[in-house]
């Protein structure tokens, strides 16, 4: 199926649900209203974009809804501030679905992203330099990356190849939208799909799950001090399933 015809699918599919969801709202306001069910408040702590989209989803189905926040500003890690002409923006580093899926509609639902919301999609997703100059690069293309540690570092081409062997096995394509949702909400086969899916990183999980990056990266034997020296620093105390999450969503 292309990508708009996937795209159209996801918004009729969600159209559906969303008129199923009104119809249910409406019954249930109108029992309200009769006082033959009594009208519920949901406390929430933190205005960040989880308790703001707590707070929209909790009143679109019928509850009160209030909303308690530190900030001057609700916002959270969406928020941004002005000192001296210098914008600091006190940003999330990744968003999930900023393209496409079940996320990415989400955010349209709230407001979060729109038409007047450009994505900016760069080639390199981590430059860091240290201070003797040195400049060490991660790109989001996970091919152009295994190309560039190779380039830099020929001599650890198998611990390179060993790392991505399981990076790739630790990849989960396709929408996770099941399993995203609350246990009692999801369907079975649609569950079950998505978890044969991910039976290849069984196995890695198992091994590296609760170990650092930084130990993960010491198994692997990368002998480039260059190298060693920019992965466990970038990824002190990540797991290696957290840095494939990053690099690919």
């Amino acid at each position: 199926m292309a990508e708009a015809d996937t795209n159209r699918f996801w918004l009729i599919k969600i159209t559906i649900y969303w008129n199923f969801a009104g119809i249910l709202s409406y019954k249930i306001n109108d029992f309200r209203k009769r006082g033959l069910i009594m009208k519920s408040k949901i406390i929430i702590i933190g205005g960040g974009i989880a308790g703001l989209s707590a707070g929209v989803f909790g009143q679109k189905y019928g509850f009160e809804t209030e909303i308690f926040e530190m900030h001057s500003v609700p916002g959270g890690q969406c928020t941004a501030w002005e000192r001296k002409g210098y914008l600091f923006d006190y940003c999330i580093q990744w968003l999930m679905g900023s393209s496409s899926g079940s996320m990415n509609t989400l955010w349209r639902q709230l407001g979060a992203l729109s038409e007047d919301v450009p994505i900016i999609n760069t080639e390199v997703f981590i430059r860091n330099v240290d201070k003797e100059g040195q400049e060490f690069l991660i790109y989001k293309d996970m091919q152009k990356w295994r190309a560039y540690l190779k380039s830099i570092s020929p001599e650890d081409e198998e611990a390179i190849s060993r790392m991505f062997s399981i990076i790739d096995k630790l990849s989960l394509s396709g929408d996770l939208e099941e399993i995203m949702k609350p246990k009692p909400l999801r369907r079975t086969l649609p569950t079950l799909k998505i978890l044969l899916r991910m039976l290849p990183a069984m196995i890695p999980m198992m091994k590296y799950g609760r170990k650092s990056f930084g130990q993960f990266i010491k198994e692997m034997g990368f002998k480039n001090e260059f190298l060693r020296h920019f992965l466990e620093m970038i990824y002190s105390g990540y797991l290696p399933k957290t840095n494939y999450l990053i690099q690919h969503i």
